[in-house]
């Protein structure tokens, strides 16, 4: 000991050496101090994680299901705002479209969580972001802070998120009341946002196949099908590589539909149904090196909604089922078997 009184005891020049000692198990002490510190911060941050990808998993399974039942737009969007409401610590949950005559006008289709009543019916923006969320009075991103702060004005809430898309005029606003076990919107956030709208698009493109086709919106909506329910292969080509799609996309071009044959084992090959071909077409390697495979329905999808920009329905055969089901957007809704692939599969004008 080297304190107090008994400091006397030890010897002068001993005295240094030991304050050395010390002054090192002090600096110890404060980096492990740190260093669990750090790891606590990383554990809560996993956990968190964890929650949100559990979430997200529950809330697309929830949403794929009302799709595959939606009977018309405003049953489906609401449907599907009370799953996000019961899934997640939102507190409102709104479905706005743009007015065909005026983009810039957004009409409510549907909305929980709030008097409807009370809601304008129109609400008239400079312009429609496709994204955005508000964080301690801030608005990310800053171009989209006109219609951020028109939306906490009608909603009288400081946290909004907002999503959109432009190809169907369909967005989602999400809200959360102030609390003190409501966090505010974080970037991250903006996949559970996706989700949900995701949720309404599968549903959305589902009617407007069927209203198009004048059939059951389970059935093949294009000419990429023939008459005997097969789909059909493009004979002009051997497939089609990412670069040449994102070069049609730009020009204004579509993708139509996508279908997925799923192998025997557990990767997936994708065909798509370009606008501006005739038939299938399998999706090829950069530098048509060998056809495209996925090794997880996960990154297949991700692919096919973000490169490919296709938020319809995906049809996968399966190797597990012979028998016919339905799909979209992540969940089968029609099998067959692969092995007998060939025999589905025709030719366009064979």
């Amino acid at each position: 000991m080297i304190d107090g009184g008994s400091s006397s005891m030890v010897p002068r020049e001993q005295r240094g050496s030991i304050e050395k000692e010390l002054n090192y198990y002090r600096r110890m002490c404060s980096d492990l101090g740190r260093e669990l510190q750090k790891t606590q911060d990383d554990r809560d941050r996993l956990l968190k994680e964890t929650r949100r990808y559990q979430v997200r998993d529950m809330l697309d399974r929830a949403l794929s299901n009302i799709a595959a039942q939606a009977s018309d737009i405003r049953t489906l969007a609401t449907r599907v705002l009370e799953a996000v409401v019961e899934l997640t610590l939102w507190s409102r949950a709104i479905v706005l479209s743009a007015d065909q005559a005026n983009p810039r006008v957004l009409k409510l289709v549907s909305a929980v969580g709030l008097d409807q009543s009370r809601f304008p019916k129109l609400i008239e923006l400079d312009a429609v972001p496709l994204s955005g969320y508000t964080v301690d009075d801030r608005f990310h991103p800053a171009d989209a802070g006109k219609a951020l702060r028109a939306f906490v004005d009608l909603l009288g809430l400081r946290s909004v998120m907002w999503t959109f898309d432009p190809e169907t005029g369909i967005g989602i606003l999400l809200a959360t009341a102030a609390g003190p076990a409501i966090a505010a919107f974080r970037p991250h956030d903006e996949d559970l946002a996706q989700t949900a709208l995701n949720g309404i698009l599968d549903g959305v493109w589902r009617l407007r196949s069927q209203e198009r086709a004048g059939r059951d919106a389970s059935s093949p909506v294009s000419g990429s099908w023939g008459g005997d329910g097969k789909p059909l292969i493009d004979p002009t080509t051997a497939g089609i590589q990412e670069g040449q799609i994102t070069e049609a996309l730009d020009s204004g071009q579509r993708i139509m539909e996508v279908l997925v044959i799923a192998q025997e084992d557990n990767s997936f090959l994708l065909f798509v149904s370009p606008s501006w071909g005739q038939g299938f077409r399998i999706v090829r390697k950069f530098r048509d090196a060998g056809d495209r495979v996925f090794k997880s329905i996960d990154r297949l999808l991700s692919f096919v909604r973000g490169a490919l920009r296709y938020q319809g329905r995906v049809i996968i055969y399966s190797a597990e089922a012979p028998d016919v089901a339905s799909m979209a957007g992540g969940d089968i809704d029609k099998r067959r078997s692969a092995k007998s692939l060939r025999s589905h599969l025709s030719i366009v004008g064979g």
